[in-house]
């Protein structure tokens, strides 16, 4: 019993420590941000967030891929094609930034694969052949490193989704890659630690996709 006291006491002892450290601090209320934004101006103030961890913690590759995915997401909030490009040019140069402190990473790739994916929407009858083969490549080579990245998983259900729309091809193929999304975020979820700075999010899209597909 008194061991188990003493485990306990040093256990809180050690979270409190590392919830102390600067970098921890501010990677947990940036994280907060995305988790409550809410719109273009909000995305971006994440973005602006992780973009000042990541000018001071240049050895760590989570600001600048949480920068990245923020200023993706923000893409997604407005419909002017200008702005569009502009956020989605800044997130491809935050993920030029985590790639270089940690490159061939699932993660890293999958979220490329993201941000070719949201080009195409920009212009489709223009942009699919090339950006869907590039995003496409991307997603392929995050579940060859991973093939558990539910992320990865699911974005590549979106875009086979879109490819057999815009051909007029069924879609059975891309909604049971989206089933086996799902199942990898439901044990994600159950798995995640609290403390982490690993990407979680999808989960909430890949619902959504799931509803699309029973349409």
């Amino acid at each position: 019993m008194k061991k188990t006291i003493i485990l306990i006491l040093m256990m809180s002892f050690s979270v409190g420590i590392w919830a102390q450290n600067p970098y921890v601090e501010s990677m947990m209320k940036g994280m907060e941000l995305i988790k409550k934004a809410q719109g273009k101006d909000q995305y971006i103030t994440a973005a602006n967030h992780f973009d000042r961890i990541a000018q001071v913690e240049k050895e760590q590759w989570h600001p600048a891929y949480h920068a990245a995915f923020s200023k993706a997401i923000a893409a997604t909030q407005v419909s002017d094609p200008s702005m569009i490009e502009e956020f989605l040019d800044g997130a491809q140069s935050s993920l030029d930034n985590a790639s270089s402190i940690i490159d061939n990473h699932s993660e890293i790739l999958a979220l490329q694969g993201f941000i070719h994916m949201l080009r195409i929407g920009v212009d489709p009858m223009t942009r699919a052949q090339q950006y869907s083969g590039m995003s496409s490549a991307s997603l392929q080579k995050a579940i060859a490193l991973d093939e558990n990245n539910p992320r990865a998983i699911f974005l590549l259900a979106q875009l086979s989704y879109g490819t057999a729309q815009f051909f007029g091809s069924g879609t059975e193929e891309a909604c049971q890659l989206n089933e086996k999304a799902l199942a990898l975020f439901a044990a994600e979820e159950k798995n995640k630690k609290d403390a982490s700075f690993d990407p979680q999010w999808g989960r909430n899209m890949s619902e959504s996709f799931k509803e699309q597909c029973a349409n």
